[in-house]
């Protein structure tokens, strides 16, 4: 009798999972979308906004651009033979997500709120210049690897990291950390990198050439660079704390380096 009441337990509970998935929403199997840029590519933007998914972004050596996802569900069953209602363009890639080029600017934006739930890898030159605009509260993460041009991104709560880059950057996140790994470090424009609530670690060669602008209000700065502090600014980074301002050079000085940070520690680091 019992082992009756435990396969019919077993069988109960196989039915209820079986009708579970079947309503569920299908996660689609890995899709591509791509295209190839004209023009001159150094002087084009990337500007990547109305997504606030896990983003990957990839720079490389082709002029294409690659769309990837494996999160992206898709519409309703019952919207089949319809599209999303967007404000910044219909569903032009069938993967969630809207592809324009205005001028000297390649758009991605997402075209659906359910784009949201999924993570893309997006692949781009790597001689392009980078813009991301993560506005939600509740964005995922952003990581960027391998980029040789400049790099905007301004999120409100996605934690930023950027690897094998050379910028110039102009970063700032409201609620997240910052995490920089130099190639190099770019002596085109100033490079800014500043977070509200957040630790912004920073790694550079030790052959870089820069002039330091650093401040941080609730935390301490940390660094193992040989930094020249300009007068009155002190003699070691590693003392600096309790919201004091600091001006430093290396190399014998170069382009101008602003770390700013409110609530959180910076972290300079030689490689």
């Amino acid at each position: 009798m019992e082992t009756t009441n435990n396969n019919i337990m077993k069988r109960t509970i196989i039915l209820f999972t079986t009708i579970v998935f079947l309503m569920s929403p299908k996660v689609k199997a890995q899709q591509d979308w791509k295209t190839t840029i004209s023009g001159t590519v150094s002087e084009m933007t990337v500007r990547i906004f109305n997504l606030d998914s896990e983003l990957e972004i990839i720079g490389h050596s082709s002029n294409e651009v690659i769309l990837k996802t494996t999160e992206y569900r898709g519409i309703p069953e019952k919207a089949k033979g319809l599209k999303p209602l967007s404000a910044y363009g219909e569903d032009n890639t069938n993967i969630g997500l809207y592809y324009n080029v205005k001028g000297n600017t390649v758009e991605i934006s997402g075209a659906s709120r359910s784009a949201n739930d999924g993570e893309y890898t997006i692949r781009i030159p790597q001689n392009i210049k980078l813009k991301i605009e993560s506005d939600g509260w509740n964005s995922d993460n952003i990581r960027v690897t391998g980029m040789d041009n400049e790099i905007e991104i301004k999120a409100n709560s996605a934690d930023i990291e950027l690897v094998k880059v050379s910028g110039p950057l102009v970063l700032h996140s409201m609620n997240g950390e910052i995490e920089v790994d130099f190639s190099q470090l770019s002596q085109k424009t100033p490079t800014s990198i500043n977070s509200t609530n957040g630790d912004i670690d920073i790694s550079l060669p030790a052959s870089s050439k820069a002039n330091f602008r650093m401040s941080c209000l609730n935390g301490e700065i940390y660094t193992d660079l040989n930094i020249n502090m300009d007068e009155g600014d002190g003699k070691n980074l590693n003392r600096i704390g309790g919201g004091m301002k600091a001006r430093g050079s290396i190399g014998g000085g170069g382009v101008e380096v602003s770390l700013m940070g409110l609530n959180g520690n910076i972290y300079l680091r030689k490689k």
